[in-house]
């Protein structure tokens, strides 16, 4: 099961991505700027904005569950997109 962790490189988000690949659980993280993001190696960072919904259609892709840390201007949006491609929040 992949896990989306939107915020990854956020406080709480990080301490979400540094437990789930301790826990051997893959984990896709989303970035504004992939190439800075410093995350685990075992951690896929792809490429959205959630400032921008449709750029997080790619980022979706095989993800069963979202740990969803939203920005307020689009958090419903962004929430109903995630809803769509079949994915639990958490």
């Amino acid at each position: 099961m992949t896990i989306l962790v939107t915020g990854a490189t956020g406080q709480i988000g990080r301490r979400v991505v540094d437990r789930l690949v301790r826990a051997r659980v893959p984990v896709r993280a989303i970035s504004r700027a992939p190439e800075n993001a410093a995350l685990p190696r075992d951690v896929r960072v792809v490429r959205g904005d959630l400032t921008d919904p449709d750029s997080l259609d790619g980022a979706l892709d095989g993800v069963e569950r979202v740990y969803l840390f939203p920005v307020a201007a689009t958090a419903k949006e962004v929430g109903r997109k995630f809803a769509a491609a079949g994915c639990g929040a958490s």
